[in-house]
């Protein structure tokens, strides 16, 4: 493990992370006012950016500046595996089903981005080493005469197995643990989507992801309730809100408003990696207090607009 004293100095002397007090301050404002307020917190990348772009750019603010001090390529897998999935399951649905890829996430995937777009997209492989090629053409023969969403399935599946199977006793414990916690707010996420769409239980139980830090199994019980009944369950696991959230299923927001549940359950879980400075803990703790952030100030301009 490298030293990671002048990381956690740079972290603290260069990024700021809202207060809630700060945040809450965004609520009396009206949506210009509330535009003005992040571009006076130098959200993004320039002045009058559009809002989703803003948010996008923060996230990117965010990786170019772990990129400037880390190196390790599993600590990324890790904290990007969402941006690795949009990214490669845009281009794979582009490629099997000539759906237009959106380039709006352009830098947030780990991946040589161009390139892996000018093979798939194109059939150019100039510039592409065999090792990327290999894992691209993996991809392709796993996904092909599939619908988009089997597309985007087999994708998470494929990254979470990929970042398991590099797991071993050297790892960081944090990241490890983060993990775990990260891949039990998908498989809550994934049973709650599931209900709230009438998906298949078998849909359900083949699209589970392993490693987390709570037994698929335990989950699986649960798929025959309703999301009330799951409320109470998950009530005694997570943050007491969740039961009066699933409520509300039919509420327009009702998955954003899990997604935002779940985000702050996982940074209440991990809150102790705030003191773990020797290791990953610290920086984990510092990206999950900033796509919280991101998440709540969203939350708040959609209520504006």
């Amino acid at each position: 493990m490298m030293d990671l004293t002048f990381v956690y100095g740079l972290i603290a002397a260069k990024e700021h992370i809202l207060t809630q007090k700060e945040i809450d301050g965004l609520k009396e404002l009206d949506k210009n006012g509330f535009l003005n307020a992040l571009y006076a917190h130098q959200f993004g990348l320039g002045f009058q950016r559009p809002f989703e772009l803003m948010m996008l750019e923060e996230e990117l603010k965010l990786k170019q500046f772990l990129e400037s001090v880390l190196k390790d390529q599993l600590l990324f897998k890790v904290l990007y595996i969402k941006f690795n999935h949009l990214f490669l399951s845009g281009l794979l649905k582009s490629h099997h089903l000539g759906v237009k890829f959106n380039e709006s996430i352009e830098g947030l995937s780990i991946y040589p981005e161009y390139l892996y777009q000018q093979y798939l997209i194109y059939g150019i492989d100039k510039g592409l080493n065999l090792e990327d090629k290999v894992f691209i053409d993996n991809l392709i023969n796993k996904t092909k005469d599939l619908d988009a969403q089997s597309i985007s399935d087999i994708v998470i599946n494929t990254l979470n197995q990929e970042i398991i199977e590099s797991f071993d006793k050297k790892t960081d414990k944090y990241l490890v643990k983060y993990y775990k916690h990260e891949i039990a707010m998908q498989n809550i996420l994934l049973l709650i989507r599931s209900k709230r769409y009438k998906l298949d239980k078998s849909y359900f139980v083949s699209n589970l992801l392993e490693g987390s830090a709570i037994e698929n199994y335990r989950l699986v019980e649960h798929f025959d309730k309703t999301l009330s009944e799951i409320g109470d369950y998950l009530s005694f696991h997570l943050e007491p809100s969740i039961k009066d959230i699933l409520s509300k299923s039919d509420s327009l927001h009702f998955m954003q408003d899990v997604q935002f549940e779940l985000d702050k359950t996982l940074s209440k879980i991990l809150n102790d990696f705030t003191f773990e400075q020797t290791s990953y803990g610290a920086i984990i703790s510092f990206v999950l207090k900033k796509r919280l952030e991101i998440v709540q100030i969203k939350k708040l301009y959609y209520e504006k607009v």
